[in-house]
């Protein structure tokens, strides 16, 4: 069957919350482990990539709209990782212009971060419960619901 998982990122992939929001998000924490079995805070030195498991469909040009070859991306994905994904600019080979890997559009949203909250099992995380986070939080949250 396989676990689900909710995971917010923020929409820019370097971006760390300050100590007093990290400090504020642990006062949080009580209210989110309601939400889920699980809750998991992600902070990194460098970006990640964070999928969507199974729910990996297909990815898409912003620009265009053609969808984007896997063996492409991987390609893209394995020279950013040179950079440790500091570096996330790649060429389209569809249009031929300059973008994120994070501002791809992936069929069942994914992305890349440093920052993440995971929560396993959420059961029905509705969007107002996103909306309350992020005021709380004080920055905007990328939704990534994955499946292992």
């Amino acid at each position: 069957m396989g676990d689900y998982y909710v995971k917010l990122i923020p929409f820019d992939p370097n971006f760390v919350p300050k100590k007093e929001t990290l400090d504020k998000l642990e006062g949080l924490l009580p209210v989110l482990k309601t939400w889920a079995l699980e809750v998991n805070i992600i902070n990194k030195d460098q970006p990640i990539f964070i999928d969507q498991g199974q729910y990996f469909d297909s990815i898409s040009c912003p620009f265009c709209n053609q969808q984007l070859d896997t063996e492409w991306w991987h390609k893209a994905i394995n020279k950013a990782s040179l950079t440790n994904f500091l570096n996330l600019k790649t060429l389209l080979p569809c249009c031929r212009k300059i973008i994120s890997l994070n501002d791809l559009d992936y069929v069942f949203p994914a992305g890349f971060a440093r920052f993440a909250i995971e929560l396993l099992e959420p059961g029905l995380m509705e969007d107002d419960e996103v909306e309350w986070l992020q005021q709380q939080l004080g920055f905007k949250l990328k939704r990534i619901e994955a499946k292992y």
